[in-house]
C-alpha cells in the first residue's frame, strides 16, 4: 500500500533531538503502517526478528521478546538478524540492511519486522525515515516496548 493513504509522519521536534515530542504521534502513526501491511497479507504473515546491541554484546533477550510478540500476534518468523554496531545509523548496519532487502523483496516472503523498541531501529530522525520506507514497501514494524512506552 503506497505511503501517501497513511498519515503524515510526526514532525520532529524543535529541540534538535530528531523524534517528535509527542511518542503517541510515532505510535500512531507506527499502528497504521502495521495496519496497511497487514491488510495486504491477510493469511500468513511473516516477520524477522530484530536486535541492535553495543559491540560485543548478546541478542538473545531482545530476539525472545521479540519471538514472544511474534508469537502472540500468530506471525511465522522467517528469520533472527542482530547486528552488534550500537547506535550507528540503521542503513549502515549490514543486518538492518539484510532485512530491507527482504522486505523490498516482493517474492522473499517477509512482511514486517519485531524489534524490542524504537531505539533497536534509532534514536533520532533516521527512525522516522526508516518508518516511512516501510510503508513505501507495505510492510511493518511491531515493537515489544511501544513509543509510548521509552
Amino acid at each position: 500500500m503506497p505511503a501517501a493513504v497513511l498519515p503524515e509522519p510526526p514532525v520532529p521536534a524543535p529541540d534538535g533531538s530528531g523524534l517528535s515530542a509527542d511518542s503517541r504521534a510515532l505510535y500512531a502513526w507506527r499502528t497504521r503502517i502495521n495496519q496497511a501491511a497487514r491488510a495486504r497479507h491477510p493469511t500468513v504473515f511473516r516477520v524477522a526478528l530484530y536486535a541492535l546491541t553495543r559491540p560485543g554484546g548478546d541478542p538473545a533477550h531482545d530476539l525472545a521478546a521479540a519471538q514472544n510478540l511474534a508469537a502472540q500476534f500468530h506471525f511465522d518468523v522467517a528469520d533472527r538478524v542482530f547486528d552488534d554496531q550500537g547506535d550507528s545509523a540503521p542503513r549502515l548496519r549490514p543486518g538492518w540492511f539484510r532485512l530491507r532487502t527482504m522486505l523490498a523483496d516482493p517474492a522473499g516472503g517477509v512482511h514486517g519486522i519485531v524489534a524490542a523498541s524504537r531505539t533497536a531501529v534509532s534514536r533520532d530522525r533516521l527512525y522516522l525515515t526508516e518508518l516511512a520506507w516501510l510503508a513505501d514497501h507495505g510492510s511493518g514494524l511491531w515493537l515489544v516496548r511501544k513509543e509510548t512506552d521509552l
